[in-house]
């Protein structure tokens, strides 16, 4: 198994950007070029188009999003460099038709004659180019593709987390710029001057920041050894997989009910089993009992709300793939269990069953915090169904047919839903918390990351 998280990724970029300082050749221009256009990728792709990925409520958001504004002419645009052609809209009227007239008839047509910016064509190197410019535009390029497809609520749990990141990075950009200006050629360091400008303004109005980055160390991609038949590499690659398809379920349009409730019955069971662990096995922490308490009211939490989703329904089916991997990780989750009650073996590392055990509740957490408000949703759309005895109050009852098996959920049924599923979100989300902190400290434990 292999697992990189973003932070790896920049801490890696900072180590060949000092190397670069020391040793490194000047930059070509295709070098420059490519590595130009990845810090613009990568910036964006960590922040969003327009900022989208920035809390309304960060301190720093107008700063971030200047940042983004001020990049200093992009070589191309990150959202519409794939685009092939260009379309505009023209009339097509007679001379003497009305405004009304023309704008009921635009058509889309080809514009060859339109002024086109011309998009550079960059010369990205490969990940086996040993120079160092090379080195570091592929390490800034896996990072800015990682991001890609990162969830947004992973990016911003802290309103603080992305002002770090984005530091971090304005920081290898003025590094790498001033290294190409000073051993480069003059005659091609206009870029390089224009983009080491705005790197070190941008690192002036962000000010003072922290050297680490919560937001990168919770993304990761993973790629487990699903051929291994060890009990801790089937955990491993169970938790890999059931991640990436639960991420997919509850990004639905709409979303099945009995997906929420296979949620909760996970990590309700998850957290016993980690609390379980955590008491008989002493050797793993020295303070478990702080853990515990927050760990038992997390799965008391999930119960009660996977006791209100009882019989409601979306009439969306949960995914055969979701399904599968459920069962799956289920299963692997009590060999896990029978094996932690016996005596100790070869055949279960406890360390690194923990480690996957604290990164799995983390994406319980995850999950259940992405849908914190989806029964209000649900409920006001209209797209929660219930069994009449249910869904329906007596007089609604009465006027019900009984051959239909579902109705939709009126105002005053399971009034308690949203909340309960709140409360479930918020425990999930401080036992995810005081799990990490307590475990940080040990080297065997990984960062808890979301596997994409």
């Amino acid at each position: 198994m292999s697992t990189t998280t973003a932070a790896d990724l920049i801490n890696r970029s900072h180590a060949l950007v000092r190397d670069l300082r020391r040793s490194g050749p000047p930059p070509t221009r295709q070098e420059w070029d490519a590595f130009d256009d990845t810090i613009h990728r990568l910036l964006t792709n960590l922040l969003g188009p327009h900022g989208r990925n920035i809390p309304m409520r960060s301190e720093r958001r107008a700063q971030l999003i200047q940042t983004l504004q001020t990049y200093p002419a992009p070589l191309r645009d990150s959202a519409l460099a794939a685009t092939p052609t260009l379309r505009t809209l023209r009339p097509v009227a007679s001379p003497d038709a009305s405004a009304a007239a023309i704008r009921r008839r635009l058509h889309a047509v080809r514009d060859d004659d339109l002024s086109v910016p011309a998009v550079p064509d960059l010369d990205l190197p490969s990940a086996t180019d040993q120079r160092p410019t090379a080195r570091l535009t592929c390490t800034l390029g896996a990072l800015a593709d990682l991001l890609v497809d990162a969830p947004h609520h992973a990016l911003t749990t802290d309103r603080g987390d992305l002002a770090d990141a984005t530091a971090r990075v304005l920081t290898v950009a003025a590094v790498a710029a001033r290294h190409a200006l000073s051993v480069g050629d003059l005659d091609h360091g206009d870029r390089a001057l224009a983009v080491g400008r705005w790197a070190e303004h941008c690192l002036d109005r962000l000010g003072q920041r922290s050297v680490t980055s919560a937001a990168l160390d919770r993304v990761a991609a993973t790629h487990p050894d699903r051929g291994a038949t060890g009990i801790n590499d089937r955990l491993e690659a169970a938790r890999t997989d059931w991640t990436a398809v639960a991420q997919a379920e509850v990004g639905k349009v709409i979303p099945s009910v009995d997906v929420l409730r296979v949620i909760a019955n996970q990590g309700s069971h998850l957290y016993g089993l980690t609390a379980h662990l955590l008491q008989d096995h002493r050797d793993l922490v020295s303070d478990s009992d702080a853990v515990t308490p927050q760990l038992a009211k997390a799965a008391q939490a999930l119960r009660v709300a996977d006791q209100e989703w009882a019989g409601l329904t979306t009439l969306s089916p949960p995914s055969h793939e979701f399904l599968t991997e459920s069962r799956r990780l289920l299963a692997v989750l009590n060999e896990v269990g029978a094996q932690a009650n016996s005596a100790p073996s070869e055949s279960l590392d406890r360390q690194r069953a923990m480690s996957d055990l604290v990164a799995l509740g983390g994406t319980i957490a995850d999950l259940t915090a992405a849908t914190r408000n989806l029964p209000r949703q649900l409920r006001r759309s209209g797209l929660l169904s219930a069994p009449p005895a249910r869904a329906l109050d007596p007089l609604q009852r009465l006027n019900h047919r009984s051959g239909q098996g579902a109705a939709p959920l009126s105002n005053n049924a399971a009034p308690d839903l949203q909340t309960r599923w709140s409360e479930a979100a918020l425990a999930t989300a401080a036992a995810a918390q005081v799990t990490g902190e307590l475990l940080q400290g040990h080297a065997w434990v990984r960062p808890r990351i979301l596997s994409i």
